[in-house]
């Protein structure tokens, strides 16, 4: 049994445009994939970086100047990096 569905134009449309986003993002996974693997390892990385620092150096110039750059490359991580995600998706 066959059935026949007609499109409407606005609907043909739609379909075109959710196919051409699938195969931008089909183009972009490696990008994707590795800004992803970035995230991850970069907040892992820091967040541990952090911890140790903290709990197992005496307070020093050296000790605040680690963390600080830890810090500071975790909210990078965090916001640039999932910025750069969602503009790999968007292409």
């Amino acid at each position: 049994m066959e059935t026949n569905v007609k499109m409407s134009e606005g609907d043909n449309k739609d379909f075109q445009i959710k196919h051409l986003e699938k195969e931008k993002v089909i183009e972009n996974i490696g990008g994707i994939v590795l800004v992803s693997f970035l995230i991850i390892v970069g907040i892992g990385g820091n967040s541990i970086a952090i911890c140790v620092f903290l709990r197992n150096f005496k307070p020093s110039t050296y000790r605040t100047f680690i963390v600080s750059l830890a810090i500071v490359d975790l909210v990078t991580d965090i916001l640039h990096n999932k910025t750069k995600l969602r503009q790999r998706k968007q292409i």
